[in-house]
């Protein structure tokens, strides 16, 4: 909690430890990626677009599915900033994992119509 009023405060001054609170999304302990993923949407308030862009900076660096999953719930939940990545996002539609599959497609859907045609080619 205090982390987060951090963020919060310091607005864009924190911006500089976003990758690595990013990074924290991804990591395999439960808690840990809440409280990143908090941070994340905590960021986004008054750093969005340097936000998403962490975000998606991050998805390739995946070692599996369930790290590209995780990340992607984060883009779900960052709704409308992470249209610009949409390209990224339907690229992900070929995943093997079915799972990875549904998680791109929920965050295509929060990203809304500002994922434009244009922007997935």
């Amino acid at each position: 909690a205090v982390a987060m009023q951090l963020c919060g405060t310091l607005g864009p001054v924190a911006l500089e430890g976003v990758e690595l609170l990013v990074q924290g999304a991804r990591h395999g302990d439960r808690d840990v990626r809440r409280s990143a993923s908090r941070g994340v949407l905590t960021m986004s308030r008054h750093s969005g677009a340097a936000t998403a862009e962490a975000v998606a900076a991050q998805l390739p660096k995946c070692s599996g599915s369930m790290e590209r999953r995780w990340l992607l719930l984060v883009f779900a939940d960052l709704k409308e900033l992470a249209a610009p990545h949409g390209k990224v996002l339907a690229d992900l539609l070929e995943d093997p994992e079915a799972s990875v599959r549904a998680s791109v497609i929920r965050a295509l859907v929060a990203a809304g119509p500002k994922v434009a045609a244009s922007s997935l080619k």
